[in-house]
């Protein structure tokens, strides 16, 4: 695994961004490195190796800042929780939830997160929609509620296996940064978008 700081380097950020500035890096480079893709000879390769390191980047330092910040905001216990979800070990997870006394919003965000990797879809959203309720303004859970509902009931029929392709939980679990200004009209970055979720669909 590459250090920490070249991941940032990657992005073209500092370590100490904020999450805006690291979803908005990585929106830009990911636009520019799918059309790369594209180009003729050397230059198309190292478009589409610059995209791969871009989502492996992104995609590490997402998971280590999740981690920081329910360890931070919910305790280790959650925290750690999070981490076995991230590490695949759903049913070590699971145990760790059903023994849970206190089921705050975040709870019920995880064992929804949990259920939408065994590909139980209802399930996921009655537990986020419980989420939802409990802290209406967390945009975490808002936004996943609002992708999950996208996967399940498409809003375009045509659009459909986008949309299927598109974690609601993000890279490992965690939200996606939301980019309402990224239509799907944009095919290069919908392509992308396919492209990227299947490499990452360990969460899904």
């Amino acid at each position: 695994m590459a250090n920490i700081f070249e991941y940032y380097r990657i992005l073209g950020i500092s370590p100490d961004a904020d999450r805006r500035t690291l979803d908005e890096a990585y929106y830009a480079l990911k636009e520019k490195y799918c059309e790369d893709r594209f180009l003729d000879g050397e230059a198309g390769n190292e478009g589409a190796v610059n995209l791969m390191n871009l989502e492996n980047a992104y995609a590490e330092i997402d998971k280590i800042r999740r981690q920081q910040e329910a360890e931070e905001k919910f305790g280790t216990s959650l925290g750690a929780i999070d981490a076995k979800i991230i590490a695949g070990d759903l049913d070590g997870a699971q145990r760790d939830l059903d023994a849970t006394v206190e089921r705050t919003a975040e709870w019920h965000y995880l064992q929804a997160v949990l259920y939408y990797k065994r590909n139980w879809l209802s399930e996921s959203r009655n537990h986020v929609k419980i989420a939802v309720s409990m802290d209406p303004n967390n945009q975490k859970y808002t936004s996943a509620l609002f992708n999950l509902e996208r996967v399940m009931n498409p809003p375009d029929p045509g659009q459909a296996h986008y949309y299927n392709n598109v974690p609601p939980y993000g890279a490992d679990g965690g939200m996606p940064p939301r980019d309402n200004s990224m239509g799907i009209g944009n095919c290069c970055t919908a392509l992308c978008l396919m492209d990227c979720c299947c490499n990452l669909m360990r969460c899904c």
